[in-house]
């Protein structure tokens, strides 16, 4: 190779403190402006962003964090029973309460006095701060590596990319604003066990490092709730002090005082740490005459410290997480121009943040055009290549970033400081070999330049000037007050999952399911009486569900006989069917997960094709490309309609059959002579319970009661019991 080449590639930049603490200053700072930015331009419009001065969230996931930091504020979170049993969640078999408050439950609730004990408004300052944190130990890691330019890129790109931004805007309250700083911090850890300006470590350094790291690890469990990044972590700090030549006591003492740190109150660590010390003195006194050779005796403490805290932990992360690696790096080489990646739907691929992506999508999440950042992630696979030694302990993130070419596309946002940090470095590569025959001093200040002109140049390619919206906008929010104004006593509201953290919140009403709880047989059950054709199938999986002793069974709704068993009664009065308008675009993901599917393959899809209409003139609609004939009771003179149907204020007043035996259906809406919206669907979506109850009114007076409606955003029926079986009343009279 030519050396000249290869010289530009492994050259570094060494910068000083000063250098590192004003790249931070500034890249965290103009990540925190450009959140509040976002906030201050909600400000200009509170009537869409607002209610009585509490801003909209712009995740639901945030109503549940708001919720446990105000009980943990009133001294309620242990309120039942001194335990932590969650009525609201789960009903009837309520779910739990995390055994410790969540740190971001806690920080919110600290906080919340500063802003008029507004949960909602701390929250959008807390992460406005906290997810521009990952940009400290990230350029004080490419600092120290050598490649300061390539920390400022990754740290303006990691936090101004689309999954990144949307992830932490405004109002988005979630563990998402620190899911990166903790990795990157531990990794930095591990970094300074490696030698510096050519000197080695000592070994109390490097087990001072090591504690850094595993109490990082403890600090990512308390706060994001999982641990199992620790094993990962623990396998490359080994692999990294046999790669740094560390001896085998120092890299023993290393595994065991990380893998301490990072559950320091486990009982089970404290007694694993002291039989690995007898063992480990025991072999000593025995055979510490013999040599054993440090790489093999690094990959037998590995083997067994991982063995042994798989087996205390009862953990299977270690294999899922390579099991992975593998297939990302499959996919990307088998798929790499690939965009339909097929399979079929479940309950938690509907989770939009679960779903799988196609490369050059994972890659747009980063910047919007995938070419660009395929070049930031080549320039960065370089970077590893040419400096192997002070990339490997970050490779733990980069790894979990590249799950996302094959696994959720939530984990794009591991993988966009590395896109940004591999310009920095081709950046400084290419700078630093075009200018060799000047000064060191302008050298530098060319490859600062130039890192700073190509993020201007890219801006407009990231999220910089993103604005988010409102999970729940301000109507489903004035929607869910008015019922918690109207409901009394204990209500448990049937819904669709994605709202149910804001209902818990906002009414304090229990719900079936919410976003935690959404991948149980529950959601398919409730589900498939959603979109089931029959109201008493709905009213009997109603039954089943609340308990109480249900003559249906899960085969029964399964195998679709639930509408055939006799109407079962609901035994609890205060079940309510709540429909938003959202589950209109949600009913395919509904109608995919309703749990007969496995059993029908066959199944019509739903059609459901909202009409911008511009006119309507001799029983034509003029819609645009479509054109409607009322009359004759076509689509374009070639699709036929079955039906037309008129709905005023939310009730059918008028119903046109047509002579086909096939076909479409037109649905009207209105608001006196005012037509508010069109849609063609077809008999899957016009059948169901959501349209016949919510969309035109038509609903069973002796099985439901409508008590509330906010069209078009939300209508409430309450759920009756006792019903009247047929033939009773025969037998009272």
């Amino acid at each position: 190779m030519n050396s000249k080449f290869s010289d530009m590639l492994a050259t570094p930049m060494s910068s000083g403190l000063t250098a590192v603490i004003i790249s931070i200053a500034i890249c965290l700072s103009l990540s925190v402006f450009v959140r509040l930015h976002e906030y201050s331009v909600w400000k200009q419009n509170p009537a869409s962003y607002f209610v009585n001065g509490t801003p909209m969230m712009t995740t639901v996931d945030a109503f549940y964090w708001v919720r446990l930091a105000r009980e943990y504020k009133n001294g309620t979170y242990y309120a039942t029973d001194g335990g932590t049993a969650d009525k609201l969640r789960f009903f009837p078999t309520d779910s739990s309460k995390p055994a410790r408050v969540p740190a971001i439950s806690v920080l919110l609730a600290k906080l919340s006095g500063m802003f008029g004990d507004n949960l909602y408004i701390a929250g959008v300052y807390l992460i406005a701060v906290l997810s521009g944190f990952f940009i400290v130990p990230l350029i004080l890691y490419f600092g120290r590596a050598g490649s300061l330019p390539a920390g400022i890129l990754g740290s303006l790109v990691g936090t101004f990319s689309f999954i990144y931004l949307v992830r932490t805007s405004a109002a988005r309250v979630d563990t998402d604003s620190l899911n990166l700083f903790f990795p990157f911090l531990a990794s930095f850890f591990i970094l300074l066990t490696h030698e510096h300006g050519g000197q080695p470590r000592s070994s109390r350094l490097v087990y001072l490092y090591c504690a850094l790291a595993g109490l990082t690890m403890m600090l990512m469990e308390l706060w994001y709730g999982i641990s199992e990044f620790t094993y990962m972590y623990l396998a490359f700090l080994v692999v990294y002090l046999v790669i740094g030549k560390k001896g085998f006591k120092t890299t023993f003492f290393s595994a065991l005082i990380f893998l301490y740190c990072s559950f320091p109150f486990s009982v089970n660590v404290a007694v694993f740490s002291v039989a690995a010390l007898v063992l480990f003195f025991g072999y000593t006194y025995l055979f510490g005459g013999k040599k054993i050779k440090p790489v093999y005796a690094a990959i037998a403490v590995l083997v067994f410290v991982a063995a042994i805290a798989a087996f205390v932990y009862k953990s299977a992360y270690a294999t899922s997480m390579l099991s992975g690696l593998i297939d990302s790096f499959s996919f990307i080489i088998k798929n790499y121009f690939t965009s339909d990646m097929g399979g079929k739907p479940s309950a938690l691929t509907q989770v939009t943040e679960l779903q799988h992506s196609s490369v050059a999508e994972v890659l747009a999440y980063v910047i919007k055009e995938p070419m660009i950042s395929a070049v930031g992630l080549i320039g960065f696979i370089v970077f590893i290549i040419w400096n192997f030694k002070k990339a490997f302990p970050i490779l733990p993130v980069f790894l979990i970033g590249l799950t996302a070419f094959h696994g959720a596309n939530r984990f794009a946002m591991y993988l966009a400081p590395f896109i940004g940090a591999g310009f920095g470095y081709l950046i400084t590569a290419t700078v630093l070999s075009l200018t060799g025959k000047l000064k060191d001093t302008t050298r530098k200040s060319v490859v600062y330049v130039t890192v700073i002109v190509f993020f201007v140049a890219i801006i407009n390619q990231t999220a910089f000037f993103f604005i988010p919206q409102p999970a729940l906008n301000v109507d489903y929010y004035r929607a869910f007050q008015d019922i918690k104004a109207k409901l009394h006593g204990k209500p448990v509201i049937l819904t669709w999952w994605d709202f149910g953290y804001a209902l818990e919140d906002i009414t304090g009403f229990a719900t079936f399911h919410d976003g935690g709880t959404q991948h149980t047989e529950k959601t398919l059950y409730i589900a498939h009486a959603l979109t089931s054709a029959s109201q008493p199938e709905l009213y009997n999986i109603t039954s089943f569900i609340t308990g109480n002793g249900s003559t249906v069974t899960a085969d029964d709704i399964i195998r679709d006989r639930a509408e055939d068993k006799p109407l079962d009664n609901v035994k609890n009065d205060n079940i309510y069917v709540l429909y938003t308008s959202d589950m209109i675009g949600k009913f395919p993901a509904m109608y995919n997960v309703r749990g007969i599917d496995m059993l029908r393959t066959s199944a019509e899809s739903p059609v459901i094709q909202p009409l911008s209409c511009q006119s309507l003139k001799d029983d034509v609609l003029d819609c645009y490309e479509i054109k409607v004939d009322l009359k004759a009771g076509k689509i374009n003179n070639a699709t036929p309609l079955r039906k037309a149907v008129y709905v005023d204020n939310g009730y059918t007043v008028k119903s046109v059959e047509y002579e086909h035996n096939n076909g479409l259906y037109l649905e009207l809406f209105a608001s006196g002579k005012s037509i508010n919206a069109i849609m063609v669907v077809n008999g899957v979506f016009f059948d169901s319970n959501l349209n016949q109850m919510y969309l035109l009114g038509k609903y069973d007076k002796s099985l439901f009661e409508e008590v509330y409606s906010a069209l078009p955003q939300a209508r409430l029926f309450r759920v009756k019991t006792p019903v009247i079986q047929p033939g009773d009343a025969e037998k009272k009279g």
